[in-house]
């Protein structure tokens, strides 16, 4: 006769076994996305989901303290996996170092052995017997340090949800779709241990079919991602063929001894933008840059002097820019630069660079040698406005925002 806990057993092992394919298979994909985070998720699941079916199969209160002590690391794989999962999705390359990914790791560890421990009977206080036919399973009785054991494994997922969807409202494109997949497998077991830790007798190890449910929405969002990737690639290199175009012939339409365009063909290039990038889905950054203590370049020297200093930071923004890319005199002694086909994270990596180069120069001007430094403001469309306006508006507010703060930074909107 089958009884209920040969379905928990039965239902447990299929999930591990389940679960080590998965995490084989995504490694195996490992060439088209990022899935080591993916397969440590996947291969947690395999060892809390087989510690479970042991957990239910075995008959003595004994052996099953053993088998769900043994969950215990399976749990802590899972949540590490959790996080530096959402470090993946959002871009976030400076925090998915070891250093940085073992001091996390430090308290969760530290919480798993004292689960496992149970020290002085404080995260158990007991375990009641439930008769289930012929078997007994022993129920656990949380304590107090059980309470700060599911505080401490709760932080890194709710942790990861929030970088996960803060990307989702950053992004946009296959990127964003990627991203409400993800949220929407993260929502799952979530929602799920609230409600099993809410009963008065929890069910063991149904956090971890749930997690493994997460994988598999997971897997499908990074596959599919991949695929979509492949056909925008294509997308991609038809539009920068537009954009090589477009600035081929904005080059035409301006005079080239000028170091950067006029106002005309920044606003006729903003419009086209815009319609792209409403078009396609695709983002474009703008730049603010302004050169820091430029007034007292001018008033220690002469106009002429920062004249000659705002042609040379002109100089070196184009120098340093894509062919697709437009530089632009704005306002006083400011430059805005579009960058085409370029979200908000790379923006300010390639924003950050040209603030570099711009340090690095010296002005020579009637016998005298000034070291020039510049910040920049940085916004992207749609992300920081609905109109091109309003984009341009964020970028000089973060760009007055670098100044404030001392001047010679990157700031975004």
């Amino acid at each position: 006769m089958v009884e209920l806990h040969h379905v928990y057993v039965v239902v447990f092992g299929i999930t591990a076994v389940l679960s080590l394919f998965v995490a084989l298979f995504a490694w195996q994909q490992r060439n088209d996305f990022n899935a080591a985070a993916l397969t440590a998720l996947m291969l947690g699941i395999t060892l809390w989901c087989g510690a479970e079916a042991f957990l239910w199969w075995v008959p003595s209160l004994d052996q099953q303290k053993f088998w769900l002590a043994m969950t215990y690391p399976g749990v802590f794989v899972v949540v590490m996996a959790l996080i530096v999962f959402a470090f993946e999705i959002a871009g976030m390359a400076e925090w998915r170092t070891p250093r940085r990914i073992l001091l996390i790791a430090i308290a969760p560890a530290t919480m798993a052995v004292v689960a496992m421990t149970n020290p002085g009977g404080l995260v158990y206080t007991s375990f009641v017997a439930e008769q289930m036919g012929p078997h007994t399973h022993y129920a656990t009785q949380g304590g107090p340090l059980f309470l700060l054991y599911l505080a401490v494994m709760y932080a890194l997922p709710l942790s990861a949800f929030y970088l996960i969807g803060r990307t989702y409202l950053r992004s946009s494109g296959t990127k964003r779709m990627q991203c409400r997949l993800v949220l929407a497998g993260a929502v799952v077991p979530f929602v799920v241990s609230v409600a099993n830790q809410s009963r008065p007798q929890q069910l063991e190890g149904l956090e971890a079919m749930a997690f493994f449910l997460t994988g598999l929405i997971w897997l499908f969002a990074l596959a599919r991602g991949s695929l979509l990737e492949s056909n925008e690639r294509l997308a991609v290199r038809l539009e920068e063929v537009n954009l090589l175009a477009n600035a081929m012939y904005d080059l035409a339409a301006n005079d080239p001894s000028r170091t950067s365009y006029d106002r005309d063909a920044l606003s006729e290039s903003l419009s086209r933008e815009v319609s792209r990038s409403r078009r396609t889905g695709m983002p474009f950054a703008l730049l603010a840059l302004g050169i820091n203590d430029f007034e007292q370049i001018v008033e220690s020297l002469s106009p002429d002097a920062g004249e000659a200093a705002l042609e040379l930071v002109g100089e070196t923004l184009l120098g340093g820019s894509r062919a697709v890319d437009m530089v632009c005199r704005y306002v006083d002694h400011e430059f805005l630069i579009v960058m085409p086909a370029t979200d908000i994270d790379d923006a300010l990596k390639r924003a950050e660079e040209m603030r570099t180069h711009v340090d690095g120069l010296i002005l020579h001007f009637d016998g005298h040698s000034v070291p020039i430094t510049a910040s920049i403001g940085v916004s992207a469309f749609p992300l920081h406005g609905e109109t091109d306006a309003q984009a341009i508006t964020a970028a000089s507010n973060a760009l007055a925002a670098a100044r404030e703060s001392g001047g010679g930074r990157t700031v975004a909107a």
